[in-house]
């Protein structure tokens, strides 16, 4: 990623993605990702506030997580709209998960 927005959510997902285990490495201007698959946490995925970095690792937790992960944040957090029947209902419809 060339000259990363350093706001929050782009933080906050950043740390979750290195929760995860997913290497990243900071350059000057750069970050390198690393795709991991399985994600796996040893600790909650703490998103304070960040809706844009729940609404991105919801679906690729639901997939890729190795075992439960819990995910922290503040409770407006949890009162957004996220769409989750509907992905709930692809998940068993396709996947059967």
């Amino acid at each position: 990623i060339v000259a990363p927005l350093e706001a929050e959510d782009t933080l906050v997902l950043r740390d979750a993605l290195l929760a995860l285990g997913v290497p990243i490495q900071a350059g000057d201007e750069t970050w390198s990702v690393k795709g991991r698959i399985p994600w796996r946490a040893g600790s909650p995925l703490r998103l304070r506030g960040s809706g844009a970095s729940l609404r991105f690792l919801l679906p690729c937790l639901a997939l890729e997580a190795e075992g439960p992960v819990r995910v922290e944040g503040s409770p407006r957090l949890f009162s957004r709209p996220l769409a989750a029947d509907a992905f709930e209902a692809y998940l068993r419809e396709h996947l059967g998960r």
